[in-house]
């Protein structure tokens, strides 16, 4: 059996996995195989602290905390993740109107904790120092949560899709097809 003609039994049937009948896996079929390279930068902690700092400065009164931290999203997309996962609107919204100030020390404790090193050794001196602190910790917690992954694989094949699959149109119609991807890490 030829290599390509492996990878496309493969890809069949991880389009059948996902809800695609025969027929439409076979119309699916690419003409010419295309790769895509993106980089997603690494976190820049110094750029990042100045920024969250000068777009809570600039934020209007009742800003929303997801809307805040999807503004920060475009430029640093892991640390924004970060507080997502990490921060509550309440406490967030807290934060914006600078009724918070122990958000990001009480973060950087919280963080440590679950990647297993504990309490950072000393506590910021200042607001940007607890912003730095936070990244440093959360990257040590990427590191662990991805190692389970990258010992077993370092490609994942996934779909691009949008919503219209959750309102009943199939994978086909959803994606056209043609957003099979492919994820290649090279280390964290």
């Amino acid at each position: 059996m030829s290599g390509n003609h492996k990878t496309w039994i493969c890809l069949l049937s991880i389009l059948m996995c996902l809800g695609m009948h025969s027929s439409q896996a076979q119309e699916a079929k690419p003409k010419v195989l295309t790769t895509e390279s993106v980089a997603v930068p690494n976190p820049d902690p110094d750029a990042f602290a100045t920024d969250i700092l000068a777009a809570r400065a600039a934020a209007k009164p009742k800003t929303v905390w997801v809307g805040f931290l999807l503004q920060l999203e475009v430029k640093h997309p892991y640390c924004a993740d970060w507080l997502l996962q990490d921060v509550d609107g309440k406490d967030g919204a807290a934060w914006l109107e600078e009724k918070n100030s122990g958000l990001f020390p009480g973060l950087c404790v919280k963080v440590a904790r679950e990647a297993g090193s504990g309490a950072p050794a000393q506590a910021a001196a200042d607001e940007r120092s607890a912003i730095l602190e936070h990244i440093k910790v959360c990257e040590k917690r990427w590191a662990q949560r991805l190692q389970p992954l990258l010992e077993k694989t370092k490609k994942v094949i996934f779909s691009k899709f949008n919503d219209i699959i959750s309102q009943g149109y199939s994978v086909n119609a959803a994606t056209g097809g043609k957003n099979i991807c492919l994820l290649e890490f090279d280390g964290i």
